[in-house]
Order: C-alpha cells, then sequence, then structure tokens
C-alpha cells in the first residue's frame, strides 16, 4: 500500500486525478451492480451511479488521504460513500426543480417517475452509509459523524433553499449561510474525510475543512454564474430552471445590489409574475449581464480560490495535487 501511495506522489497532478476519476467510475459501477431486484428499485440507482460526472468530491477525498499518506482503499470507498451521497441529493434535487436534464441524460424522475426517484435516492442514501462502513478506520465513530451531521446540514440547505424561492428580502448573507449547508458543507467534508482517515490531527482536519468550505462557496456562486453564461449542451443539465423557480442566487442578489433604482425594478417584476418562456429567461439574463454581474461574480468566485489556496500554504504537507485541482475548479466551463 505505502507502494502505491509513493506513486501517487511522483504522478503528475492531470494523470494523477484522471487515474482517481477511473478508479471512482469503476468502484461506483462495481456496487451499483451488487443488487439487482427488486429490479424498480436498483435500475435507477444504476443509471444515477454509472451517469458520469467529474467526481470531484471523492477526487478531494483522495487526494487529501494521499496528501498525509492514508489507506488508499479507505479513501476510495470514503469518496465513493461521499460521491452517492451527492447522487441522492442531485436526484430529489432535480424533482423539486422540476429539471428534466442531469449529465446529458433525462433525470431519474422524467425516465421513470417521481415515485421511482424519491424512493431511488433514497436507496442511495442508504447506500452511501453501508459503503462508508465498508471501512476499517479505528475512529468510525468519528467519520460517521462528520458523515451524519453532513446530511443533516445538506437537508436543512435545501430547505432553506426552497424557503427563499418564496421571500423577496432575502441577502447575499442568507445565501451564503444557505450554500454553506450545502455545497460548500459537502465539499468541505469531503476535505475533513480525507484528514480523518489518515489520522491527521483535529487541528489539520479543522484546516483541511476551511479549505474545502471555501472551494465550496466558490464552486456554488460559479454555478450560479453557468447558469447565466453556459449552454445546456456545455453544462450537461438543464439550465434556467434556477431563474423560473426564483432561487435567490448570488448572480441574482449581487445584480440587485448593483443595478439602479429602475433596473432593479424592472429584475423584480419579473418575480411578480409567472415566466417560463425562453424569451422571458433570455430578457432576465440579459439585464442581469448589462448590470455587470458576470465581471463582479468572477470576482467574488476568484477571491474565495486565493484564500482556499492561502489555507494550502500553511498545511505541513506536500499539497501539489490539491493546488492542481483548485486551479482547475477555478477555471471550469461545466
Amino acid at each position: 500500500m505505502n507502494d502505491l501511495m509513493n506513486e501517487k506522489r511522483t504522478m503528475r497532478s492531470e494523470d494523477l486525478v484522471e487515474k482517481l476519476r477511473h478508479q471512482v467510475n469503476e468502484r461506483l459501477t462495481e456496487i451499483a451492480g451488487t443488487y439487482d431486484a427488486p429490479e424498480s428499485l436498483y435500475t435507477p440507482m444504476q443509471y444515477v451511479l454509472e451517469s458520469g460526472g467529474k467526481r470531484i468530491r471523492p477526487i478531494l477525498v483522495m487526494l487529501v488521504a494521499d496528501a498525509y499518506g492514508g489507506d488508499a482503499h479507505e479513501a476510495l470507498d470514503t469518496g465513493a460513500a461521499i460521491e452517492i451521497l451527492h447522487n441522492f441529493t442531485l436526484v430529489h434535487d432535480d424533482i423539486m426543480d422540476g429539471d428534466d436534464q442531469r449529465r446529458g441524460r433525462p433525470t431519474v424522475h422524467t425516465r421513470w417517475d417521481v415515485s421511482t426517484a424519491i424512493l431511488s435516492g433514497d436507496g442511495l442514501l442508504a447506500l452511501a452509509y453501508k459503503v462508508l462502513l465498508n471501512i476499517e478506520n479505528a475512529d468510525i465513530r468519528h467519520i460517521l459523524d462528520i458523515f451524519t451531521d453532513g446530511v443533516i446540514d445538506i437537508c436543512e440547505g435545501q430547505a432553506f433553499d426552497k424557503e427563499f424561492e418564496q421571500r423577496t428580502d432575502v441577502t447575499i448573507d442568507d445565501y451564503l449561510m444557505m450554500i454553506g449547508k450545502k455545497t460548500a458543507r459537502l465539499i468541505s467534508m469531503c476535505c475533513i474525510l480525507g484528514g480523518s482517515i489518515s489520522g491527521a490531527s483535529s487541528d489539520v482536519q479543522e484546516e483541511l475543512g476551511q479549505f474545502g468550505f471555501l472551494l465550496g462557496e466558490a464552486f456554488q456562486v460559479q454555478d450560479d454564474l453557468l447558469e447565466l453564461t453556459s449552454t445546456a449542451d456545455v453544462m450537461g443539465k438543464s439550465l434556467g430552471s434556477d431563474l423560473t423557480e426564483q432561487k435567490k442566487t448570488y448572480v441574482l442578489l449581487k445584480a440587485l445590489e448593483m443595478a439602479d433604482p429602475e433596473t432593479e425594478g424592472r429584475i423584480r417584476s419579473f418575480f411578480n409574475n409567472d415566466f417560463q418562456t425562453d424569451t422571458d429567461i433570455a430578457s432576465l439574463k440579459s439585464i442581469l449581464t448589462d448590470v455587470g454581474i458576470v465581471g463582479k461574480t468572477e470576482e467574488f468566485v476568484q477571491d474565495k480560490i486565493r484564500k482556499s489556496r492561502e489555507i494550502l500554504t500553511h498545511l505541513d504537507t506536500d499539497t501539489t495535487h490539491l493546488w492542481y485541482l483548485t486551479d482547475k475548479l477555478s477555471h471550469r466551463k461545466a
């Protein structure tokens, strides 16, 4: 095992990340094939786990574990458990947001139905715990506590996200609290667990968690921006639902803060009426872009990336591969 970890440390970062992504995909395929009946439960679960994706979260677990000399098998299964948890949230989020495409394929509730999607999402959550229990780390109680607290935070964050759709007084601080419980919390958890399974001290785990949290904030705000600037083909998922569902994203809230009174009124007018057409969405996107929100949002993302890198410079280990991944995420287009 030590030879394997040493090999990883000497690999080019790009090659290592691709190798880890391949390992995660292989492991998820293996896990997905463990059960076969009832077909109505396991076929949709397999469909989700075999649908691809960037696998950023398990890769982060494995890179942190690698940096601190952790066990490669435990890192892989811990990362797989988090990726399964992440996919559980996506299945249920797609139902709540009415999205019909994910990773270039129909969402579960679109390909099957809502009841099937709810049940398969529940099954994925249970499976995430089952995989996590495969690891033989002596501190499994601590690991399960971190994982379970993360699940609770994610559910709380989703509840706030839905509540905010009905409110007109949401602030940027409210938004940051909400994504802190969702995207940032999950990515932070990846880094903490990568350190925990490797025996990193509690102080180091805290630093790793802060690094992941900042990276998660940047990642989510990037997603908000890509909803405005990218296309469904590039992103591999439905775009526009943030607007039609009246989600209070950083892009929208910051644009309202930056806009002059007349433009602010035009933006708010969209949310006084239902709007579902492509023309409505295109009109609002144009207004947001004209306000200058693209550059301002990119500034926010790069500030969070910069602060996350400052933490990397203070960690007492080789963080070359983490630097590489952070750089890749800071310039992503999908």
